[in-house]
């Protein structure tokens, strides 16, 4: 991961939809961008445990800045 500033900035109250946007902008509706990040996170057993121990929940619509930092840490920020 880089130094830059974060496409989706590490903040309370980052939605799945607007990381999932920010991960997957050519997809044709939110719908379908959240179901790739989904997929993603469950493709990938380090993020899943990591996520876990931050206390994430599938049904959770909100990323905390420490699940973003997971996140970011494993897949890389968007756009990179």
């Amino acid at each position: 991961m880089n130094n830059s500033t974060p496409t989706v900035p590490l903040r309370a109250g980052c939605s799945k939809t607007d990381l999932a946007r920010a991960y997957f902008p050519n997809t044709p509706n939110d719908e379908t961008a959240r179901r790739n990040l989904s997929r993603w996170i469950r493709m990938n057993p380090e993020i899943v445990e990591r996520l876990a121990a931050a206390g994430y929940r599938t049904r959770q619509h909100i990323f905390t800045p420490q699940q973003l930092r997971i996140i970011y840490d494993v897949l890389g920020e968007p756009g990179e």
